[in-house]
């Protein structure tokens, strides 16, 4: 019986048209969790419209935005559940973010909502305000359940959550500190700040082979190309996160002359960003090509650099601090993410230090500069993220605790704040000089490429605006946790996106 409830958005259109004597209600969600509160909300619409059709439609796996590792039951188990409950006639899956594909189908006489949703203003995803237009255009009307309500997130999170006990604990103390509105509006106040990063663009290729033999003369695997993805990587990353937040956002980089570069900067970068891309006639755009086995996983097999090594230009050098003499005091954040792939040059960096009035840098090891790029190159910033192996060839010491060499780092340089982080160990920040861990939320790990760089520009921006080392950690780990789950640079950190996983997390 519960199969036969169970139809495709087409099937569910037909019976919809085909009815003529019932009136149609609709209810939308994620139904993650079954729970009394659902159950109410389905009998409350029928038992104020007895003689309908209760079409309840869910989204679908890969759209739910709610948080890393979820749904908790995937979608044909969430069907199954609510097929079971005898007032709902019928139920579907959209795949969509929101039910407009649903409403436009169904076309129903009623949508209803519970009455967490009777306040639009609290719907920052304004999906709310869609769902109501498309509703309004076939003349049905949105209506809002009153019965008892509670969240499937919080019931996940109190009882299958998949957090360890770090990680739980450091949520407790995060929620002691702050409210979701309270996150939403310093993360709101992101746009204030006018703002300039600076770094290397580089162009992050995957090509995905399939291994075929050993060749039969020399001890090579032969591999067969099947296809391949360009991602704007480096800075571009970087900047594609930071313009989710702000339209306050202006880039300083240099690129070769090369057209393609450019037509992929074009197509990719983000629009609001304010853009001084340098284009110098002797060097060379980055590219970073990873070879991908082509199967289930994501594992890289060996890696290309296509670039010139140890490259120093006058003219890129010239352009550079040309631009910054005239507009570095205009600026009230300097992000620096250094590749160490030859745009900072000592005079450069000297001048950053001295006219910066807030200055945040970000300087990687990488197999193109290790162990030359370290971030004692700079003297002092206000802000600096960087991982524990970076950390460790800054001191020399291959074996030191983290801890320990945060502290050494910070006799050798005026470093004003610090996080430094360490994989799945998460991040060791500061907080009324003492130090703590910040543990990670999503262990599934599809690829790490680009985590580093998603932490740290959504740490720096949390460090200017509210200066809180713990919640700079705590919204880096959000923003890493939500990168790990991306294949390269496909998508970037979106801000509707992260705040939904920051609610879902505080629940």
């Amino acid at each position: 019986m519960e199969q036969k409830k169970i139809l495709t958005l087409d099937e569910a259109k037909k019976i919809s048209q085909k009815n003529k004597k019932k009136k149609v209600c609709l209810a939308h969600g994620v139904f993650d969790v079954l729970h009394i509160g659902h159950a109410k909300h389905f009998q409350q619409i029928k038992k104020n419209y007895p003689n309908s059709l209760l079409f309840v439609s869910i989204t679908a796996d890969k759209f739910v935005i709610k948080s890393t590792n979820r749904p908790y039951f995937n979608q044909k188990l969430r069907m199954q559940m609510l097929a079971a409950l005898e007032c709902v006639d019928y139920v579907t899956c959209i795949e969509d973010y929101s039910a407009v594909p649903a409403i436009n189908s169904i076309k129903p006489d009623f949508y209803f909502k519970g009455k967490d949703f009777k306040n639009n203003k609290d719907d920052f995803t304004k999906k709310i305000y869609a769902e109501k237009k498309a509703v309004q255009k076939y003349k049905g009307q949105i209506k809002f359940t009153d019965d008892i309500s509670f969240s499937s997130s919080n019931i996940i999170n109190t009882q299958f959550s998949s957090l360890d006990e770090g990680a739980k604990n450091f949520l407790k103390k995060i929620k002691k500190d702050y409210n979701f509105k309270k996150i939403r509006e310093i993360i709101e106040n992101f746009k204030k700040p006018k703002i300039l990063l600076i770094g290397e663009s580089i162009i992050d290729k995957y090509v995905y082979v399939k291994p075929l033999n050993k060749t039969p003369k020399e001890n090579l695997i032969s591999n067969l190309v099947i296809n391949d993805n360009k991602f704007l990587g480096g800075v571009l990353a970087a900047a594609n996160h930071i313009a989710s937040f702000t339209n306050n956002l202006e880039l300083l980089t240099v690129t070769g002359l090369d057209k393609e570069t450019h037509l992929l900067l074009k197509k990719n970068l983000k629009k609001n960003i304010k853009k001084n891309i340098f284009k110098i006639k002797d060097y060379k755009s980055i590219n970073k090509i990873r070879f991908i086995d082509n199967s289930y996983t994501t594992r890289k097999l060996f890696e290309l650099y296509e670039m010139k090594e140890n490259f120093f230009s006058k003219e890129q050098d010239a352009k550079v601090l040309k631009f910054l003499k005239k507009n570095i005091k205009t600026y009230d954040l300097v992000i620096i993410n250094d590749f160490g792939h030859g745009l900072l040059s000592k005079e450069i960096i000297r001048f950053l230090e001295k006219n910066s009035k807030n200055l945040h840098i970000n300087v990687q090891t990488n197999s193109g500069n290790i162990p030359y790029n370290l971030v004692t190159k700079f003297k002092k910033a206000n802000f600096v993220t960087i991982d524990h192996t970076e950390a460790s060839l800054a001191v020399g010491l291959k074996l030191l605790d983290t801890v320990s060499i945060k502290k050494r780092i910070k006799k050798m340089r005026n470093f004003s704040k610090m996080i430094i982080t360490k994989g799945k160990a998460g991040a060791y920040y500061t907080k009324n000089n003492k130090s703590y861990n910040a543990p990670i939320f999503n262990k599934e790990v599809i690829d790490t490429i680009g985590t580093g760089d998603a932490f740290f520009s959504l740490a720096s921006l949390s460090t200017f605006t509210n200066n809180d080392q713990a919640l700079a950690s705590f919204l880096g780990n959000v923003a890493g946790g939500i990168k790990v789950s991306i294949i390269g640079h496909s998508k970037n950190i979106e801000k509707n996106d992260f705040l939904k996983n920051i609610e879902t997390l505080l629940k």
